[in-house]
């Protein structure tokens, strides 16, 4: 396989893909120097700001992202979020979205909008908290689209999808309640009063244009309970 330049390789996808993936090499902002006259076939850049809330991230991610671009490489993948379907003035949809503006001019950049990951290495969130029967500020009724990390180490191991440039919609075919949730995992957490939406109108779903990453929500969930 080729090598594989990651970000965000402390947690999360990108933690997942850098353990998984063979000749992977995880690229932190104090290393940025030493990858300059290396050249990469492709380049997945996960890393993101854990604060959401802060203005600083909407500089810092473009900071980050043209100083990644300096890198000699051909194909760039970025993890983008379909938040930007519910609300596009947030600050961090709209880093998101700066930085999607930034990749329209790359003559190969993967952009993958993706709902909610779950795997291991997962950052503390509503799934691990229902896990542990931790009480959660969101409404039962809440709904969420949830996509496994396997889902992208699929997708990035395959020749025919790392050969795709434009944006796509990572996600499952379906949302599902964190009630259904709860019962999944056998929780006996209380849920709060938050309600919480996932979109249900992609511009451009993965699985319309690739039949073989189909997933839907119940199976990422599935995952995580058998893992």
């Amino acid at each position: 396989m080729k090598n594989i330049l990651i970000t965000g390789t402390s947690s999360g996808l990108g933690k997942f893909l850098y353990k998984s993936m063979p000749n992977s090499v995880p690229l932190k902002r104090s290393n940025l120097i030493e990858h300059s006259k290396i050249h990469y076939p492709i380049i997945i850049h996960c890393a993101g700001s854990s604060e959401h809330q802060s203005e600083n991230i909407i500089l810092e991610s473009e900071f980050l992202l043209k100083s990644i671009l300096k890198i000699s490489h051909d194909t760039i993948i970025f993890i983008s979020t379909v938040d930007i379907y519910r609300d596009p003035t947030t600050i961090y949809c709209r880093a998101k979205l700066n930085c999607e503006e930034i990749l329209k001019k790359h003559p190969h950049a993967l952009i993958l909008r993706s709902s909610m990951i779950i795997g291991p290495y997962m950052r503390p969130n509503h799934i691990t908290k229902l896990k542990y029967g931790q009480n959660i500020g969101l409404s039962r009724w809440s709904t969420f689209n949830y996509i496994s990390v396997n889902g992208f180490l699929r997708a990035l191991t395959s020749d025919k999808f790392l050969t795709a440039k434009g944006t796509f919609d990572f996600v499952s075919t379906n949302n599902i309640k964190v009630n259904e949730v709860k019962k999944m995992l056998k929780s006996n957490s209380k849920t709060g009063s938050y309600k919480y939406i996932s979109p249900i109108n992609y511009q451009n779903p993965i699985y319309t244009h690739f039949p073989n990453l189909i997933f839907n929500s119940e199976h990422a969930i599935k995952e995580m309970i058998d893992a």
